[in-house]
């Protein structure tokens, strides 16, 4: 009597366990469902950001097949004013009319061109209306040392015109300061305390000069590409569905092994033979030798 008690109480026991596995499947599996919804969202937003960045070079490589070989204009036709100047107009090549500011020069430090570091020389270009206008008149490579070269070139103090491509100003590299006639950008702010007039939205890169002096290695026209952004974001699409299919493929794994755990599954799990139970051929003719010999034995006159 008291086995029949333990051996219902342990069934009991197991059938509630059994029950509470059960129930807890559903509210795992919307964890599971949750947390493939947030991967496949951070996917997304990845792809969006691979998605942009392709746009944004496309939109570059346009903007230079459309503006760099076009013919020179005059800046006032260009532009109203300075103000109206926008992105889509850099690398269109214009002209004017003025002359080159004396002890109004920097060297930009840190400038790459064909895996050389080098310097790119700032000279400021005062128009009529007393706008000042930095102009970037080439590269330069460093010396051994890591140095500007000592001979620059200046530009000549005469009244000429200048043709140069529309670029946008750089911004200021927060933590870097100028070092001498040494800065670390092309950025306004580092001629503001000599010229209040120097144009802060845009800067010149040289084409020619009417009173021809000695310059750098000027800007050439450069080999964009779109990059590999659109495979990339066709990547992190293809990331954020195979969350759903491991979600899937988690489910069904464990559906399959709470059925094989359940009673109901191990009642219907095929049972091995025992093979130990079975005689073994050489055991059946040990068996058949040792009947022969007690027939002999047993038979009398022999």
């Amino acid at each position: 009597m008291q086995t029949d008690l333990v051996s219902h109480r342990d069934s009991t026991s197991g059938t509630s366990h059994t029950r509470q596995a059960d129930s807890t499947f559903p509210l795992r599996f919307v964890g599971y469902v949750a947390l493939a919804l947030v991967f496949a969202a951070i996917c997304f937003f990845l792809s969006q950001w691979q998605f942009a960045r392709r746009d944004s070079a496309v939109s570059e490589m346009q903007r230079v097949e459309r503006n760099f070989d076009v013919t020179p204009r005059p800046l006032g036709d260009v532009l109203d004013a300075p103000s109206s100047y926008s992105s889509q107009l850099e690398w269109i090549p214009t002209f004017a009319t003025g002359h080159y500011v004396s002890d109004c020069s920097a060297l930009v430090r840190n400038r790459v061109r064909d895996g050389e570091v080098g310097f790119s020389s700032l000279y400021c270009f005062e128009r009529a209306d007393n706008s000042v206008l930095l102009i970037n008149r080439g590269w330069f490579g460093s010396t051994t040392s890591g140095l500007p070269p000592e001979n620059i070139p200046s530009p000549s103090d005469e009244t000429q015109q200048v043709t140069f491509r529309l670029r946008t100003m750089e911004r200021t590299i927060a933590g870097q300061e100028a070092v001498g006639n040494l800065i670390p950008s092309i950025s306004p702010s580092f001629f503001l305390n000599v010229s209040p007039h120097v144009i802060t939205q845009y800067y010149g890169d040289l084409v020619a000069e009417s009173v021809p002096e000695g310059h750098g290695e000027l800007e050439q026209k450069p080999q964009l590409t779109e990059g590999n952004h659109l495979s990339y974001a066709f990547q992190w699409i293809a990331f954020g569905l195979l969350g759903f299919v491991g979600v899937v493929w988690i489910i069904r794994h464990e559906k399959r092994l709470a059925r094989e755990s359940s009673p109901e599954g191990r009642s219907r799990r095929p049972r091995g033979r025992n093979l130990s139970a079975q005689p073994r051929p050489r055991d059946s003719d040990a068996r058949a030798e040792d009947s022969e010999i007690d027939e002999m034995t047993s038979t009398p006159g022999r």
